[in-house]
């Protein structure tokens, strides 16, 4: 037998070795879809001391209120006391805060809203002042300025304060006879009397001693009549349509004080309310829209006049949706994603919100009752688009998300069939092969030049890495992308070649061919 026909006898029966093998396709499987909490973390301290105001003794068990709201809306709270040296602590993420400090029987003390940086230490220090005792006493008759009668029922305030921000209040009613009795402490003390259908009263400063009793006999007057009508229309500014039972106040302001009024429109949005003459003020409010308020104008006796309102959609956002964006090839997370939602409801409002991924792929975004649709997208992905789906009212959803990378490469060499030192031999075999046996795998003898095509990356590709038998051969940075296999070997062994395609913006596409190679 002749050398030439020895080899093709070899090829052959190797062949036929190959197509009698078990084929097994390359499946990816599907990870569950888990709940992954979100832990924040409080690497940033608040932190201080209390002590007494005339001592500065450490004050313990002071109740210590910290309310707080970060850069995405978030709000929240929590109280601590202060222990037995006065020290109190709270752990946080960068957010804004005030803080409030009581004890009974003390002024009560708070900070300003103030800003918290990320791994920051924040003192704030504090004293409480005792609350004097109530040595001076307010008293006398509420009366009527018009006809002089007692009134009772009045509501009498007393309210103190002092040049370093301490405040206080008491109160208290007339009695069927007008009278009024009301305890105060020494200082700076005004008298404030409010009662239905009246200008409220406030009194000039009194500045009161030790023991010292007051007789302050107080005359109201009452609003004149209520002569002005104002009225009209509020409707929805996106789509038209009457906006039902919205609140419609209205504040006017005469010589002698304030007058106030309200109303709720009607199913078909009309409201109608009275006020007295002078510079009148009216604004309209409802549940997921933006109050509005009118220009200010000055009414007179007996006029009518109208006030439509037309108000902007702005629903309550007080459900979350959130979860992790990976990439499908890596599993790894796809940082600064772009997440945004289309957020619809029955009647017809429409409106849009986005977000971006964190450096561990989370986002978290606030979104109303309603039907929303999430598109997520990252450069170098392909977008990703859920379809539309229902969000109730002060609820948590998880939506995790893969993305696919735009880039994707494929084998050029080595293709089904047999190659023979880096020759692709029997064409016509191997199309038959091809034909009938779509997955048998290349023969290859001798070495093998592999080369790999880029056919999508709108980002461009940067590199390709070679791998076989998950050992890193070398990098093409240039087309053709190419590795020149010449790894000896004994017999015939199956391996494994990879290459990662990796395009400019970062994510990459896995290619997997497995081949059979003698010597």
């Amino acid at each position: 037998m002749t050398k030439p026909l020895m080899t093709k006898a070899v090829v052959c029966v190797i062949l036929c070795v190959c197509i009698g093998m078990s084929v097994i396709p390359n499946t990816q499987g599907t990870q569950e879809d888990q709940r992954m909490s979100l832990m924040s973390d409080e690497n940033s301290v608040i932190c201080g001391y209390v002590t007494y105001y005339d001592t500065g003794d450490p004050f313990e068990n002071v109740y210590v209120y910290f309310r707080w709201q970060d850069s995405e809306g978030n709000q929240g709270s929590n109280w601590t006391y202060t222990d037995d040296t006065g020290f109190y602590q709270f752990n946080t993420t960068a957010v804004e805060f005030y803080l409030n400090f009581y004890h009974e029987n003390y002024f009560e003390a708070h900070s300003n809203w103030m800003t918290i940086e990320e791994n920051q230490i924040l003192w704030f220090n504090t004293s409480l002042m005792l609350i004097p005792p109530q040595t001076v006493q307010f008293h006398g008759f509420i009366s009527d300025n018009s006809t002089g009668e007692l009134i009772d029922g009045a509501h009498i305030s007393v309210i103190w304060d002092d040049y370093e921000g301490h405040f206080w209040e008491n109160y208290t009613n007339s009695d069927s006879t007008g009278y009024y009795s009301i305890g105060a402490i020494p200082g700076r003390n005004l008298i404030l009397v409010r009662q239905d259908n009246y200008f409220d009263y406030e009194s000039e400063v009194f500045y009161t001693e030790n023991n010292s009793v007051i007789w302050l006999n107080i005359s109201i007057l009452p609003f004149p009549p209520a002569s002005v009508l104002v009225q009209g229309f509020i409707t929805d500014a996106e789509t038209g349509d009457p906006i039902p039972y919205a609140s419609v106040s209205i504040q006017c302001h005469h010589d002698e004080g304030y007058f106030h009024n309200s109303t709720t429109a009607d199913e078909v949005g009309f409201y109608s309310m009275r006020t007295i003459s002078g510079t009148l003020v009216v604004w309209a409010s409802k549940s997921n829209y933006d109050a509005t308020t009118s220009y200010y104008y000055e009414a007179v006796d007996n006029e009518t006049l109208w006030f439509n309102f037309t108000m902007i959609f702005q629903p309550v956002e007080n459900s979350e949706i959130k979860g992790y964006v990976m990439d499908s090839q890596t599993h790894g997370a796809v940082r600064n994603a772009f997440v945004r939602y289309d957020w619809k409801d029955q009647i017809g409002h429409f409106y849009s919100k986005y977000t971006f991924t964190d450096q561990k792929g989370f986002y978290s975004i606030k979104a109303p009752k309603g039907s929303v649709q999430f598109l997520i997208t990252g450069n170098g992905y392909y977008n990703q688009q859920t379809p539309w789906f229902s969000v109730e009212d002060d609820t948590d959803y998880w939506m995790n998300t893969t993305l696919t990378p735009e880039i994707s490469a494929v084998f050029t060499k080595p293709q089904p069939g047999i190659y023979i030192n880096n020759e692709s031999r029997f064409p016509l075999l191997s199309r038959i092969l091809g034909r009938f046996f779509p997955q048998s795998k290349p023969l290859i003898i001798g070495p093998l030049e592999i080369l790999v095509n880029i056919t999508k990356s709108s980002m461009g590709c940067d590199r390709v890495e070679f791998y076989i038998d998950s050992l890193y051969r070398g990098t093409d940075v240039q087309a053709p992308f190419t590795y020149y296999w010449n790894q000896p070997g004994f017999l015939i062994q199956k391996h494994e070649i990879q290459v990662i395609a990796y395009d400019n913006a970062g994510p990459c596409t896995i290619e997997t061919i497995t081949v059979w190679k003698f010597i």
